[in-house]
């Protein structure tokens, strides 16, 4: 059997336990696959789940991509690129504070947003490559392609 879409994942899962009773929990079995492998891919690096985002940054905060896991590089995008490092939130508040402005140097994570500091003083075009967890499978003709 072809494992090419959600249906036939779960059709062959099915056969394979070769338990009736387990069913209706397959599709929970196959969701706590898809938790499992999106954080070890996404620590071991694997690069098809990098993708990009390109920030127009004019301010402290910036939401997360959807499906964000984690920055694997980030830069300001100009004439010079100017590579960001990562800060402990505890870091950045002690370092800047909120009454600085300038070019970004650093950034941290907090939730679903990013934070940039110092805050910036213009508006900065920001690439990030970022982790992204595979979509969920949730319709029998969904794949991850």
């Amino acid at each position: 059997m072809a494992l090419n879409n959600f249906a036939n994942l779960k059709s062959s899962i099915a056969n394979w336990l070769g338990r009736s009773d387990l069913t209706n929990e397959i599709t929970d079995f196959v969701a706590l696959a898809e938790q499992d492998f999106n954080s070890k891919l996404a620590n071991t690096g694997y690069n098809k789940m990098i993708n990009l985002a390109t920030l127009s940054v004019n301010d402290e905060i910036e939401a997360l991509p959807s499906g964000f896991l984690g920055v694997a590089s980030i830069y300001i995008d100009g004439s010079k690129k100017n590579a960001l490092q990562y800060v402990s939130p505890e870091t950045a508040f002690s370092m800047y504070g909120g009454s600085l402005v300038g070019q970004p140097e650093v950034y941290t994570i907090i939730g679903d947003n990013i934070h940039f500091y110092p805050m910036p003083d213009s508006t900065y075009s920001v690439k990030m490559y970022y982790y992204k967890k595979f979509d969920t499978l949730v319709n029998d003709t969904d794949t991850n392609d």
